[in-house]
């Protein structure tokens, strides 16, 4: 339903445009998607699940639809306000950023494996 109604939306024609924007992305990306368990090191590990909806595709593409999951999320808990989820999908978006760009040209190339 999501991908149904985003496909006619006018701000589709702002994404995909370059080969630099394109990744792996969770085409079903959501809230409920991530989970975190206790690893044997005592640490723990913060994962998702369902990977079988990835695709490549624009990064922003994924990162919209994880926004739009939060603030519906919100809205249906009501757990907290409009100004802290303005700063919540801000610092969501910063942090995105940040670790798409901490990539170096080499770890580009090599081969990542994720286990389900």
């Amino acid at each position: 339903m999501y991908w149904e109604d985003f496909c006619s939306d006018w701000w589709i024609r702002f994404f995909g445009g370059t080969a630099a924007k394109l990744t792996w992305i969770n085409a079903d990306a959501h809230s409920y998607k991530y989970y975190a368990y206790a690893n044997h090191k005592g640490g723990v590990n913060f994962c998702m699940d369902d990977f079988d909806d990835g695709v490549v595709g624009d990064y922003q593409f994924g990162l919209w639809l994880m926004a739009i999951s939060l603030v519906l999320d919100r809205r249906n808990n009501g757990v907290f306000g409009d100004k802290t989820q303005k700063k919540a999908l801000s610092t969501f978006s910063e942090a995105y950023r940040k670790e798409m760009l901490s990539f170096s040209d080499k770890e580009l190339e090599e081969e990542v494996h994720f286990i389900n």
